[in-house]
């Protein structure tokens, strides 16, 4: 399970990032400099995003867009103060700034504010299924469940192929004890994304149970197959073998167990990233969810880190690897040629660069970053052990 900031961007089904331009168009020149903070915010260079965005801000003569991008930002890098007082100041200059009030909302529902964020969704001019799909799970949260039901069917009547409006919808239902309804918008849902691993695993327990059984125990066998950590599905699954009779039923219980007894630990560590993104949580809980095997999670937990903290070399390098290790080689790549060229006389990027073509085979570039690295680290071990296996020269 990722930080509940990452959670919420689904929930509410609204990105986490700068906000749409307001009505009345910036400034060129800020425009310009708000431009380049965009691009910074999606290469993951938050920091640089900020300082791009205050370029702009300097500029732009009082418009509130540059304000509510820093918003947005500093609520994807787990700053939820300095994002709920800039949302604050591009509403005071524009109080009904499109998705503004949207955005700040979930700063609080992140905060589990959810009265306050319930107030500020209902503050939101957009009319659109996200906005409504966002009140309803504020509404449920603080109790108001007819409202709540209201705002879920409002965002599936908005928009038919908003998927996640029809997942929470299909939540509510279970929970109601309205299981037809919730098997009906389930499966709606899944046509419209098969792909997601929350709605996939809403429907394989909804068919297990209630629906069809094989279905539901074919849909759990892929989660726990592309999602070994995931202890819900296993035991979804076992117990959906238990009523079929399957003899397998024990076995996977049995793995439940421990898979459940693992994931203790992450959990931990999940609520005092969330709780208090520091560098140190948030690296700790990506370490944790890394060896776990859950990469995807741990790249986007990584990346806050790296976020907070841009100068600390060996952050860089742990995301370069991790996307190796991802398969995501050319990013990998590209960010440990970045960081060679930032932190020119830090080894590790040399060392892993060199193993990386080593154990490719392309023996020519593995010995010229194993060069680079004797130059860095001439005693590092890898080092050492590395000169024995690559020829001079490549």
């Amino acid at each position: 399970m990722r930080v509940l900031l990452l959670l919420l961007c689904i929930v509410a089904g609204t990105a986490c990032g700068g906000a749409k331009v307001s009505r009345t168009p910036l400034p060129a020149e800020a425009q310009a400099w708000l431009d380049r903070a965009a691009e910074a915010e999606s290469a993951g260079d938050f920091l640089l995003a900020l300082v791009l965005a205050d370029s702009a801000e300097a500029r732009a003569q009082g418009h509130p867009t540059p304000l509510i991008f820093q918003a947005g930002v500093q609520l994807a890098m787990g700053r939820y103060a300095a994002a709920d007082s800039l949302y604050a100041l591009g509403l005071e200059a524009d109080p009904s700034y499109p998705g503004a009030w949207l955005n700040r909302g979930n700063v609080a529902f992140t905060q589990r504010r959810f009265r306050t964020a319930s107030n500020y969704y209902q503050r939101e001019v957009r009319d659109e299924a996200r906005v409504w799909h966002a009140r309803g799970a504020a509404l449920e949260q603080v109790g108001a469940l007819d409202s709540a039901s209201a705002a879920f069917q409002t965002a599936v009547d908005r928009d038919p192929l908003f998927a996640p409006a029809r997942k929470s919808l299909a939540e509510f239902m279970e929970r109601g004890g309205d299981i037809d309804g919730a098997l009906r918008e389930a499966r709606a849902a899944f046509q419209m994304d098969s792909t997601a691993s929350g709605l996939r695993l809403l429907l394989a327990r909804l068919e297990a149970r209630h629906g069809d059984a094989e279905q539901g125990v074919r849909l759990l066998e892929g989660i726990t197959r592309a999602e070994p950590w995931n202890y819900t599905a296993r035991f979804a699954l076992g117990q959906a073998l238990q009523r079929l009779g399957d003899g397998r039923a024990a076995d996977v219980l049995e793995a439940a167990d421990s898979v459940r007894a693992a994931a203790q630990p992450i959990e931990r560590m999940e609520m005092n990233a969330r709780d208090f993104p520091s560098v140190e949580n948030l690296v700790r809980y990506a370490e944790g969810l890394r060896l776990a095997g859950r990469l995807s999670d741990a790249l986007e937990t990584y990346q806050q880190a790296v976020a907070l903290d841009p100068g600390d070399f060996r952050l860089a390098s742990n995301l370069a690897t991790l996307y190796l290790q991802s398969g995501q080689t050319e990013e990998a790549l590209a960010r440990y040629q970045g960081i060679i060229r930032t932190f020119p006389q830090a080894p590790e990027p040399w060392i892993n660069l060199a193993l990386h073509f080593g154990r490719a085979g392309d023996l020519r570039q593995a010995s010229r970053y194993l060069a680079g690295a004797e130059v860095r680290a001439p005693d590092h071990p890898a080092v050492v052990q590395m000169r024995a296996l690559i020829p001079r020269g490549g």
